[in-house]
């Protein structure tokens, strides 16, 4: 029995960041402080390849093409300077 994925609480609801699962917006946590994608595997206990499918999923869902903008985004939402 497959539940659905769950969703994180998120500053901007209902916008496109409300669509990011709660494992997205941890990596996206991880990337923003300048964590390597090997480093956020171990951290979260996920392999690379799984690491850089969240990656794909946050760029899709963001709209957005570099890691720079993901991160903008990320510190954007959480009422953060960059």
């Amino acid at each position: 029995q497959e539940s659905a994925p769950e969703t994180s609480p998120n500053p901007t609801a209902g916008g496109v960041g409300s669509r990011l699962s709660q494992r997205e917006t941890e990596l996206l946590g991880h990337l923003a402080q300048g964590v390597a994608y090997k480093e956020a595997a171990d951290l979260m206990g996920v392999s690379v390849d799984t690491v850089r499918t969240f990656v794909r999923r946050i760029y899709e869902k963001l709209q957005v093409h570099t890691r720079h903008a993901a991160v903008a985004w990320f510190h954007e939402a959480n009422g953060r300077q960059q």
